[in-house]
């Protein structure tokens, strides 16, 4: 294995890979999410977005178009 120990747990007759490698902070990564359906009501509209972690949704004006792309 890179950069990883093998530990035996006590008792439990389990090995367990503890990873050495340096853990970067607040590293967090943004997806493309993209456009899969809109729905108005009144003033607004709500756009929703297919992205690789699921769906999400997004608030605009219902005079405004939805963008076809938005980072998460």
């Amino acid at each position: 294995m890179t950069d990883a120990l093998i530990r035996q747990m006590p008792g439990a007759g389990i090995s367990e890979a503890v990873s050495t490698a340096p853990v970067a902070a607040n590293t967090r990564s943004t997806h493309t999410c993209y456009a899969g359906g809109e729905f108005e009501d009144g003033l607004n509209k709500t756009c929703f977005y297919d992205c690789p972690t699921g769906r999400a949704a997004a608030a605009v004006s219902a005079a405004a178009m939805c963008p076809m792309t938005i980072q998460q």
